[in-house]
C-alpha cells in the first residue's frame, strides 16, 4: 500500500474546516490510501465509531459524517477523532515486540484478522482506552478463541499502520487540530514564567479539588475508566501533604491552608492507626509539621515521630543499608527523607548535637551512594545538603549537590530521544535498573535541579547555572506536555474535573498518579522563589 500521504497539515486543516463548515470546497481532491478511523465525541463521551473504506475524503465526509450529525441521536457532538491511515506493514509474531513497542502507542495503530473476524485499533483510540499492543492482541485472541500460536499457525494476520491524526472541535465555528500521539507538542520556545505559573495553579488546584471531605487525598486515578484506585501509600501522601503546605503558603489563601491541615490530620490518623512505624513516612510527616504554619498544634506526635526516627537509625548513622530497610526503594529514597528532617531541625533549634548527626550520616550516606549509585536517591538528598549547605555553608554538603547532579543531567532525554513529545524526561534505558519512564521521576528530579541550580548562582559556578537551568526548562517541557490542560489533550475525557491540571505518567499511559502531580508541583514552587530564573 502507498505508505506516503499527499496532503501537508495546512491543506488538511483548511479542507476539513470547508466540509463542517458547509462551504464550497476550494481545496484540491485528496485521497485516502487506507481506512479512516472516526469517533464521535460529546463531552468526551463517546457515542459512536466506526471505518470508512478509502477513498476521496471530502465525498466520505459529506456523505457519512456530516449526515449523521443532524439526527437527534448525536445532538450535541462536539469533538471528532479522526485517524487517516497509511503505510501498512505485515508483522509475524515473532517481530510482536519489536513492531509494536510502547513507545508507539499513540503513533501507530495494529490491524488484526482471523478468518472472518476484523479489528482495527487506531492511535488515538489507544491514548483514549489506555490500551497496550499486548492487550489489544490478547483481548482479539480471546474474542475468536485461539491461541496465539495457533492464531499465527491457522493464517492470522498482524499489520501495522501509521495515521495523519485529527481532532475537530465544533464548539463554535470548526476548529482543526493536527496532533501527535491525541496532543500537540509542546515547543520548548513557548516555555515562560507565565507557563510555569500557570502549570502550579492548575496543579494546585487539582491537588485541593482531589481531597476528600475527610481530608485523603486520592492516590491514582484512570481518567479512561473514569475510576480511581483504592491505592493507598502513607509515604507518598505524606509527600503530598508537604506539597499542599507549601502550596496554600505560596498561594496565602486560608482555605487552602484549611484543607492542607485537614489532609494533614487524616494522614497522621491513619499513620497512628497503622501501629508501625515507618522511616520514610516519618520523616516526611514530621517535615511537614515543621512546616505546617501552626505546626504547634501537633506538638505531642511531633515527639513521637521524632522518637520512631531516632529509634530506627543505627549506630553509626546509617540508614538505608540497615538490616530494616532492604528494599533498594528504601536505601534510596530514606537517607535523604531522614537528613532532610534532621537538617531542618537544625535549622529551628541550632541544636550542636542534630548537626553532629547529621555530618555523621552525610560521609556514610555519600559513600555509600558512590559505591551504589542510583538516581532516586539524589532528590531528597540534595534538598537537605542544600539545607545544610545554607546553614553551616560547609563546602563537603554544596560539593556533594554539585556531582550528583552533574552526575544526573546525561539521563535527560533531548537530541537522542527520536519521539518529540518525551524529550526532556529522565531516563536511561541502558540502565533498566533505575526504573521506567515516569513523570514522578522527571518531577523529582527537577526539585534535586532546582536546588543545584540555586547553590550553582549563589557560589558564581556559571557554566553549571547554565547547564542546570537548560535541564530544568526542558523537564519543565517534558511535564507540561504530559499535563491535562486544554480541549485537545482532554478530547476523551468525560469529567474534566478530575484530571484537568493533573499530570499523566507518560506520552502513552494517562494514569494519574498522585506523585505525578506532588512531585513536579514541589519544584514550580521552588521555582517560583528564584525570580532570577526566567531572566
Amino acid at each position: 500500500m502507498d505508505s506516503s500521504f499527499h496532503i501537508d497539515d495546512a491543506a488538511l486543516a483548511e479542507l476539513l474546516k470547508q466540509a463542517f463548515s458547509g462551504t464550497d470546497r476550494t481545496s484540491v481532491p485528496v485521497t485516502c490510501v487506507g481506512s479512516t478511523y472516526v469517533a464521535l465525541r460529546r463531552q468526551g463521551v463517546l457515542l459512536r465509531d466506526y471505518w470508512l473504506d478509502n477513498g476521496e475524503l471530502f465525498s466520505a465526509l459529506s456523505s457519512t459524517i456530516i449526515p449523521v450529525l443532524s439526527q437527534p441521536d448525536f445532538k450535541g457532538v462536539n469533538t471528532i477523532e479522526m485517524c487517516l491511515t497509511h503505510d501498512y506493514h505485515r508483522v509475524t509474531l515473532p517481530e510482536f515486540k519489536s513492531k509494536f513497542p510502547n513507545t508507539k502507542i499513540g503513533i501507530r495503530g495494529i490491524k488484526l484478522q482471523y478468518e472472518s473476524h476484523v479489528a482495527l485499533y487506531s492511535p488515538t483510540q489507544m491514548i483514549a482506552c489506555n490500551l497496550t499492543f499486548q492487550q489489544v492482541f490478547e483481548s482479539f485472541l480471546e474474542l475468536v478463541s485461539i491461541s496465539a500460536q495457533a492464531f499465527e499457525e491457522n493464517g492470522g494476520i498482524i499489520e501495522s499502520f501509521e495515521a495523519k491524526q485529527v481532532l475537530i472541535s465544533l464548539n463554535h465555528s470548526p476548529k482543526v487540530a493536527i496532533v501527535y500521539r491525541g496532543n500537540q507538542i509542546v515547543p520548548l520556545e513557548t516555555m515562560s514564567y507565565q507557563t510555569i505559573l500557570d502549570m502550579a495553579l492548575s496543579m494546585g488546584e487539582w491537588l485541593l479539588r482531589m481531597c476528600a471531605e475527610d481530608g485523603r487525598l486520592i492516590d491514582k486515578y484512570l481518567p479512561s475508566q473514569g475510576k480511581e484506585s483504592n491505592r493507598y501509600n502513607i509515604t507518598r501522601q505524606f509527600m503530598a501533604t508537604l506539597c499542599l503546605i507549601r502550596y496554600a503558603k505560596f498561594t496565602g489563601q486560608p482555605a487552602h491552608l484549611a484543607l492542607a491541615d485537614r489532609n494533614l490530620n487524616y494522614n497522621l490518623t491513619q499513620y497512628e492507626h497503622q501501629g508501625k512505624a515507618k522511616l520514610g513516612a516519618a520523616a516526611i510527616a514530621a517535615i511537614a509539621i515543621m512546616e505546617h504554619p501552626d505546626g504547634d498544634r501537633y506538638r505531642e506526635i511531633f515527639q513521637r515521630l521524632c522518637q520512631e526516627i531516632e529509634a530506627l537509625w543505627q549506630p553509626d548513622r546509617s540508614l538505608g543499608t540497615s538490616q530494616e530497610f532492604p528494599k533498594r526503594k528504601q536505601q534510596n529514597l530514606y537517607p535523604g527523607l531522614t537528613l532532610l528532617f534532621r537538617a531542618s531541625l537544625y535549622k529551628a533549634n541550632r541544636d550542636r548535637q542534630i548537626l553532629e548527626q547529621c555530618c555523621r550520616s552525610f560521609l556514610y550516606d555519600r559513600e555509600w551512594h558512590w559505591a551504589n549509585p542510583h538516581p532516586a536517591f539524589i532528590p531528597w538528598y540534595s534538598e537537605a545538603c542544600a539545607l545544610l549547605f545554607d546553614e553551616t555553608g560547609y563546602r563537603m554538603f554544596r560539593n556533594f549537590v554539585f556531582e550528583m547532579n552533574d552526575w544526573l543531567l546525561p539521563m535527560q532525554q533531548w537530541d537522542n530521544q527520536q519521539y518529540v513529545d518525551a524529550r526532556g524526561r529522565f531516563y536511561d534505558p541502558t540502565q533498566p535498573e533505575y526504573g521506567l519512564p515516569n513523570a514522578a521521576a522527571t518531577g523529582s528530579y527537577l526539585q534535586s535541579l532546582v536546588n543545584a541550580y540555586r547553590l550553582a548562582v549563589q557560589n558564581d559556578e556559571t557554566e553549571r547555572a547554565r547547564a542546570y537551568k537548560l535541564a530544568i526548562w526542558r523537564g519543565l517541557r517534558s511535564i507540561r506536555q504530559l499535563q491535562f490542560k486544554d480541549d485537545v489533550d482532554m478530547f476523551y475525557i468525560r469529567e474534566r474535573a478530575k484530571v484537568e491540571g493533573a499530570v499523566r505518567r507518560t506520552v502513552y499511559d494517562n494514569t494519574i498518579r498522585l506523585d505525578n502531580v506532588q512531585q513536579s508541583l514541589m519544584a514550580i514552587l521552588k521555582l517560583c522563589h528564584l525570580p532570577e530564573f526566567t531572566n
